[in-house]
């Protein structure tokens, strides 16, 4: 079976997890698609709870499961105050596999991907004002000023270079249309 990746990129709080959940509650995508488990070693957010989309581990049990070759592509993100991230390596025979990302680790796992596997792949631009991401990050999780700010306005080479498939704009008050695209999205992959 033929799989499809798709990228869901955007900047913090643009809404990539909101549309990852809701996808996962839809009865006819549900089974379909496969989250790809992340790992990092920030500090969780307050509702990062679920240890099956995220790993939170120390700088030293990143560095070993990546010496064991346990991820797909890793980077350590500057605007992540030095954290690294990585997508673990998965079997899966789900149809679709998702990948929630920031810019530059995209940017990053995008050299790393064959002309071939980049023909089967989606990249999805989620987008949102500042102060909707304002707004959405302060209501997930408790952070200074500073921390915040560094988030809302990420390092000068955070811009995408690769050019998006789709660009979704998910305002609070575009959430309802940007949802609605997004499943429609999804169930076109699905039965492609």
């Amino acid at each position: 079976m033929k799989q499809t990746a798709i990228f869901i990129v955007g900047d913090s709080g643009a809404g990539k997890s909101f549309l990852v959940a809701k996808a996962l509650e839809d009865p006819e995508l549900e089974t379909s698609i496969h989250v790809v488990p992340r790992c990092t070693t920030r500090r969780p957010r307050t509702i990062e709870t679920n240890p099956e989309e995220n790993a939170f581990l120390d700088e030293n049990e990143f560095q070993r499961s990546r010496s064991s070759f346990s991820y797909v592509w890793w980077k350590e993100i500057p605007g992540g105050h030095g954290a690294w991230y990585a997508f673990r390596r998965t079997e899966t025979k789900k149809k679709i596999l998702v990948y929630p990302a920031n810019l530059q680790f995209l940017q990053t796992a995008w050299e790393t991907i064959s002309p071939g596997e980049q023909g089967d792949s989606v990249i999805l631009r989620v987008d949102a004002s500042l102060e909707t991401r304002r707004a959405r990050i302060l209501q997930r999780d408790s952070v200074s000023h500073e921390e915040l700010n560094a988030r809302l306005l990420g390092p000068p080479e955070a811009s995408l270079l690769l050019t998006p498939h789709v660009v979704l704009r998910n305002d609070i008050c575009y959430e309802e249309t940007a949802l609605f695209v997004f499943l429609t999205l999804m169930k076109g992959l699905l039965y492609a």
